[in-house]
């Protein structure tokens, strides 16, 4: 029995349920194209891993009894951006229905790198559900990096 003393208070942490669950990680497994201009969803199918078995179809969705406020983390990569081109992800919730989560990289030079790495809290009910898409403005399709690409996410209250 692990005991926390913090002041005159002590108290039990077997007693209390304060383990981050669910969580999970998920990454590309193989390069995926974007088209140019278009919100894409990004195709998570690589588990490193699932605690509640919660994300299944590029999605996580909060399963019974879990609901609450929950942090993500989304990194994305994508190459060959030029001058005054950009990069955008979004953690949407709900397909965009409400709350999501937003970052954007603008290139400086030809041939450049996008790196995308952002973190931040939604408040989750039983049933909703978070994906992640991205954008770019270069004037052809391009491709998103498995190797750099990653989805991760964990209950921090309830």
């Amino acid at each position: 029995m692990a005991t926390v003393i913090r002041g005159s208070d002590n108290f039990d942490t077997a007693a209390v349920d304060i383990k981050n669950t669910p969580s999970w990680k998920v990454k590309l497994g193989t390069t995926q194209s974007v088209a140019h201009s278009t919100w894409t969803k990004l195709a998570f199918d690589s588990e490193s891993w699932d605690t509640d078995s919660a994300f299944a179809s590029n999605r996580f969705t909060v399963p019974a009894g879990k609901a609450g406020k929950y942090t993500f983390r989304a990194n994305g990569y994508i190459s060959g951006l030029d001058t005054g081109e950009s990069f955008h992800m979004q953690v949407y919730k709900n397909n965009g229905a409400g709350q999501h989560i937003y970052n954007t990289v603008y290139s400086g030079a030809s041939g450049s790198e996008g790196w995308i790495s952002m973190t931040g809290e939604l408040d989750l009910n039983v049933s909703d559900y978070v994906e992640v898409f991205c954008y770019h403005t270069d004037t052809n399709n391009n491709n998103v990096n498995a190797n750099h690409t990653s989805f991760s996410g964990y209950r921090i209250t309830t």
